[in-house]
Order: C-alpha cells, then sequence, then structure tokens
C-alpha cells in the first residue's frame, strides 16, 4: 500500500507522522499543523483520557469548526504517550480559546485543570508547515498506522537537505508510483526539525518494498545516487521514528460528532 523510503532506519536517516492520517482528510492544504506531545504520568492515561473526553465535550459545544486528532504509540499503547494535533489556516489561530472556561465555568474547568496538572509528566508543542513539495500523495485508502520520523538537520543544512528530498520524490515519482508520504518543515517550536509521515498496513511492515538507495540508484543511477545521499547524511543530525495508531473516540472531525 503506502511505503515511503525503507533503507534509512538502519543508515544513517531511516524516513518514512503522526498526523498524515487526518491530513488525507483536508479538502485544502492547512498553513499549519500543531502537535502536542504529552508524557503522562504512568498509572494516570485514565485520567487523562478522562479530560481528553471533557476537553472534546467542550470543543463540540464553543468552537465546533475547531476539530482535533489524538494519537497513540502503537508500541506501547495509551499508557506511554499522546499526541494532539490541529491543522490551523494561519498562525494567529495558535492563540487558541479557553473552551474549558466556555463551556463548563470557572469552578469545573479549574477541577479539570487539576486532574490535567496531577497526570501529565511533560508537554511539548511544536509547529509544522505542510509541503507539497516534500511529500508524495497518492491515493491513501484504508490504513491502519502511521509510521513517523522526525529529522533534525545541522543549522544551515535546510536547503540540501529539501534538495536531497526533491531527487527523492522525483526518484519515487519514476520508480515506486505506489509509494506516498506526507512532509512537513519546521515551524514555531521545532527548531531545525522536520516531520514526514507514512500512512500504511501492518503487512506493509513485512513487505517494504525498495530501500532509498534502490529507488535513487534505479532513477538517477549508482554514481548520482551515492552523491545525493552523501549531501543527505551531511545535514543529517538525527532521526527519530516511531509507528502511531489513532485514536477516533478521543478525536473530534471538525464539525462532526
Amino acid at each position: 500500500m503506502s511505503r515511503l523510503m525503507k533503507g534509512a532506519a538502519t543508515a544513517v536517516f531511516g524516513m518514512l507522522l503522526s498526523v498524515a492520517g487526518s491530513a488525507s482528510t483536508q479538502d485544502t492544504t492547512p498553513a499549519l499543523v500543531s502537535i502536542r506531545m504529552v508524557d503522562v504520568v504512568p498509572g494516570k492515561a485514565q485520567q487523562y483520557e478522562a479530560v481528553l473526553a471533557k476537553f472534546r465535550e467542550a470543543v463540540k459545544k464553543v468552537d465546533p469548526d475547531q476539530g482535533f486528532g489524538v494519537r497513540v504509540p502503537a508500541v506501547g499503547g495509551s499508557g506511554s504517550g499522546y499526541y494532539i494535533y490541529q491543522f490551523l489556516e494561519k498562525a494567529s489561530d495558535l492563540r487558541q480559546r479557553n473552551v474549558l472556561m466556555e463551556a463548563f465555568g470557572q469552578e469545573e474547568a479549574a477541577a479539570i485543570g487539576a486532574m490535567l496538572d496531577e497526570a501529565v509528566e511533560n508537554t511539548r508543542v511544536e509547529t509544522f508547515i505542510p509541503r507539497e513539495d516534500l511529500s508524495r500523495r497518492t491515493e491513501l485508502g484504508d490504513f491502519e498506522v502511521v509510521y513517523v520520523i522526525r529529522v533534525e538537520v545541522a543549522i544551515g543544512g535546510a536547503p540540501a537537505f529539501e534538495d536531497y528530498m526533491h531527487k527523492l520524490v522525483e526518484a519515487t515519482d519514476k520508480v515506486d508510483k505506489d509509494s506516498n508520504w506526507f512532509g512537513y518543515s519546521p515551524g514555531i517550536g521545532a527548531g531545525t526539525t522536520y516531520r514526514f509521515a507514512v500512512p500504511m498496513n501492518w503487512a506493509d511492515l513485512d513487505n517494504p518494498g525498495m530501500t532509498i538507495s534502490q529507488r535513487l540508484e534505479k532513477a538517477f543511477g549508482e554514481k548520482e545516487a551515492a552523491n545525493i545521499l552523501a549531501s543527505r547524511d551531511a545535514v543529517v543530525t538525527q532521526v527519530e521514528t516511531g509507528l502511531t495508531v489513532g485514536r477516533p473516540d478521543l478525536s473530534l472531525e471538525p464539525g462532526g460528532d
């Protein structure tokens, strides 16, 4: 089904985001994607999910057009962390309303806030810019998991890294047309980190398809492929990968139930 670029998780860079699934449902490309990464205190996952349920209820009441998605690690499950993401039309949308206060009043909102503080160990918020030129979108169909890749690039290395990605997109267009992924460049709070997401099924993990090197070599020849990979390796400083699954019971489609 959907494969990005296998071969790098075992090398310097193995690309394959937790927001890809909802991105595929957007009618237009959003200006920003905000991702809140939440580490929950051990044993407090149920309490945190109760808070998320109240937040979902509040958004439905006072701001139903602003949906959000929740994903959790495919390995380890909800108890090991949550990713909450929103698609925003403009940067000013980052200034969120206090929907709990508006929906439930000061006293109940304060009680929910206390539950949240007790359940959360750490929170980090980053924004990313959807990049059509760093993505390869095809018909997605149904998918079960999303393979997430965070790629940290050296300061000043963004042009070289994006040139590499353009070559990878070009090579994939030529020799591996079934592959698709979503690419995002860093926004507020993301430093020099790019995010990529590949929607896939569990069976795809056992049938990864062509590696990045194979794709580049088939499209451009061995020598040019080696140069392209070297340019990538020169600017990539760190890669993190993971599989996530959606939690539709905690998520809210814009205008949805």
